[in-house]
């Protein structure tokens, strides 16, 4: 893998789509205001959330519906949600069976191009017992990558994949999945965990969510957002698509 000093990737002029991803954190996180304070001034064509749990199914639901006409949300056991701006086609929403997480498929009808394939994702925890670390490691180097190539010529997967980048299953996601990551050119940029343990403030030091894009996209910026209430950052990205 490229060490973080070499990675280069050159901005076009314009992007053709912002996206920002949140792991919200489910039932334990309250605070409802944050995320909008966050994201407003980005004025991201696509909201992409993990753990969509509780009362942030209503809360989205009411915040976003407006603006985001189009939505494929799931509060279903580490739920998933997409709001966006552009029409969203084909929406399939997968279970995998260890944990039973839920992930959504899907295209979206970006205007001016052919139709984009998304993918969200929140693999595994890999901890004990082993069978979990085996599904995660399973669900990044075969599922995923055969999955993403059903979507179309351009493809963005996206999530908390529970896994950093400097391990040999997300080395293998990115080859097979024939993707690339954001991350590259954009600097270190961890974003789990942002809360406390054992009454010592942390601050993120793991990179564990992830936007990887095929070849033909241009990541023009990648960055974090502040804090929302969730032990995750969210992660903003604007993309140049292929003309």
């Amino acid at each position: 893998m490229q060490p973080l000093y070499q990675r280069y990737e050159p901005a076009p002029d314009k992007s053709d789509l912002t996206m920002v991803h949140i792991n919200l954190w489910g039932g334990r996180n309250n605070d409802r205001e944050s995320l909008f304070k966050q994201i407003a001034p980005e004025d991201p064509d696509v909201i992409v959330v993990s753990e969509l749990e509780g009362s942030w199914y209503r809360t989205l639901a009411d915040k976003l519906g407006r603006k985001y006409p189009y939505v494929s949300s799931h509060p279903y056991n580490a739920g998933v949600g997409i709001y966006s701006k552009y029409p969203i086609l084909k929406p399939e929403l997968r279970i995998e069976p260890v944990e039973h997480r839920a992930r959504l498929l899907c295209q979206l009808d970006v205007k001016g191009h052919k139709p984009v394939g998304l993918m969200l994702v929140h693999p595994t925890v890999p901890i004990v017992p082993k069978s979990r670390f085996d599904a995660r490691n399973k669900e990044l180097t075969e599922l995923y990558p055969a999955e993403i190539k059903t979507l179309g010529d351009e493809q963005i997967l996206l999530g908390d994949l529970n896994c950093t980048p400097w391990s040999p299953y997300f080395d293998k996601l990115l080859a097979k999945g024939h993707l690339k990551d954001s991350e590259r050119g954009f600097g270190f940029t961890p974003s789990w965990p942002t809360k406390m343990f054992l009454f010592v403030p942390l601050r993120p030091f793991l990179p564990i969510d992830h936007v990887l894009v095929s070849q033909g996209i241009v990541v023009k910026e990648r960055r974090l957002l502040g804090e929302v209430g969730s032990d995750h950052l969210p992660v903003l990205v604007r993309l140049k698509l292929t003309e």
